[in-house]
């Protein structure tokens, strides 16, 4: 009921700046107020703006600010507000920096054709039954629309309002069905003919019709991943256990599966020629703590104080010193943090260390020799959206030279990470809310697998029988290269 206050709010506020007088045009000034207040809490808040390492953080933010109220002039509606906004949260090139809408951008039109992106082609991985013109065969790869390449129909029409990072793989695979899904976001003139290639390397033009996509199809057919979002352990043989890990953030009923899977993972660990799989497809990240309850359960508590001394003790981002992150912090996140933030701020300190507390005893007074003989394999089965605490987790395994990691190169990381997602930043126009990074974690990935499938990385089938069927080195044998 609050949500739809909120809502009939906005639209009510927005209907009389529009009906108190139809000559004048209000959108470009609620744009500005908008974009005027997102700077100015990037200057006061993000770790990026006071980073002595990035200077060029405050030169491509005024740069980025310019070319955004230079559009000012064309904005005629509040959709043209949502994507001028979209434009300039996306130049930050960083998930970590976000909008949440309260509405939505458009209604979404569609060509009857989902796209997938593997091995950095684009390809038909469904098409809809009964459509009014003929379709692409299944398999085949997408090549150009309108003499325009995918490569610049992702970069002009798609990225440049999402996420604004050209270098890496990760938002090529999430955004890949949009390249024949109009959602709304972003200008964009929508394709009539497109040419596809075919397994026989047969090249086809086919022309395109649009229909609406209604709600219902939304979630199968315009989607870079579909995964289960539960907690799970499954036995795929008598020494090969499959840990599915959608995040490292459980709560509620899941935060019970987590609890009961770090039981089992403890009596897995039991048995040294044991391999256990961390499933991390889809996994955006999360909490430190979790991905230490995880090794803990693995390898017993003293023992990850001898192999992982490092890993923890310096898990220390600098924490950029602001009013907004005391009063977060103050409202119970973090009390004495606020207490050392506070200090920081009448110093005139840009940053603090942020201390992660975890109570984990002595370590292990085995060697690290002995304690490797007697632990299992561990290997890591990534796709392209992992990123922030997935990548650092996948570091952390990695580090013991007999485990492994499979799958699909990670996504690339930003240098600043740790946002309060759940205390957002209020946009004046109550449009929707936005979080930003207040932490320098380092940059960090890609990372690129030692052995990679070449598959559908969404067929969990397809990936448990490959996984099985592969020759892995002895336990006894390093399986990948630390630099």
């Amino acid at each position: 009921m609050r949500a739809r206050c909120k809502l009939f709010f906005i639209f009510a506020t927005l209907t009389c700046l529009l009906s108190c007088d139809k000559n004048s045009n209000p959108w470009p000034a609620i744009a500005k107020a908008d974009l005027d207040y997102i700077k100015l809490m990037v200057e006061q808040n993000h770790a990026g703006y006071v980073d002595p390492n990035n200077p060029q953080f405050k030169t491509l933010l005024d740069e980025h600010y310019k070319n955004v109220i230079n559009q000012l002039k064309y904005v005629n509606s509040v959709f043209d507000v949502m994507n001028l906004e979209n434009e300039f949260i996306a130049s930050f090139a960083d998930v970590h920096v976000s909008i949440d809408w309260r509405i939505s951008s458009s209604f979404p039109t569609w060509t009857g054709v989902k796209l997938e992106r593997h091995n950095q082609k684009y390809i038909v991985a469904k098409v809809m039954d009964n459509w009014p013109v003929n379709q692409p065969s299944l398999g085949s790869e997408l090549i150009s629309c309108d003499g325009r390449t995918t490569t610049e129909i992702m970069n002009d029409d798609i990225l440049r309002y999402r996420n604004a990072n050209y270098d890496v793989e990760y938002p090529r695979v999430r955004f890949a069905s949009k390249l024949l899904i109009d959602d709304g976001i972003g200008y964009r003139k929508r394709a009539e003919k497109c040419i596809f290639r075919d397994s026989s390397n047969n090249e086809a033009a086919f022309t395109l019709r649009w229909q609406p996509l209604g709600n219902h199809l939304t979630a199968e057919w315009d989607a870079g991943i579909i995964q289960p979002s539960s907690f799970s352990i499954e036995q795929l043989s008598s020494t090969v256990s499959w840990v599915r890990m959608p995040g490292f953030d459980p709560e509620g009923d899941e935060l019970e599966k987590f609890n009961k899977l770090l039981k089992s993972l403890a009596d897995l660990s039991a048995k040294s020629d044991n391999t256990i799989v961390f499933d991390l497809r889809g996994n955006g990240g999360g909490h430190l703590g979790v991905q230490v309850s995880l090794l803990q359960a693995v390898y017993g508590t003293p023992a990850i104080m001898t192999l992982f001394p490092k890993q923890i003790s310096e898990n220390k981002p600098l924490l950029r010193v602001s009013s907004f992150y005391i009063k977060r912090l103050q409202e119970g996140i973090d009390t004495s943090g606020a207490s050392i933030m506070e200090d920081a701020l009448k110093q005139g300190l840009p940053f603090v260390k942020l201390v992660q507390h975890f109570e984990l005893g002595a370590a292990d007074k085995r060697s690290v020799e002995d304690i490797r003989k007697s632990t299992p394999r561990l290997v890591v089965l990534t796709d392209h959206f992992c990123a922030s605490a997935c990548l650092i987790f996948t570091n952390m395994v990695l580090h013991e030279p007999k485990n492994l990691h499979i799958g699909k190169t990670t996504y690339a990381d930003s240098v600043y990470s740790y946002t309060f997602s759940k205390s957002p930043f209020e946009l004046p126009s109550k449009l929707g809310v936005f979080i930003l990074p207040l932490a320098i974690f380092g940059a960090n990935g890609p990372i690129i697998p030692s052995i990679e499938f070449e598959g559908d990385i969404n067929n969990s089938d397809a990936l448990k029988e490959w996984f099985l069927k592969l020759n892995l080195p002895s336990q006894n044998d390093s399986v990948h290269e630390r630099k």
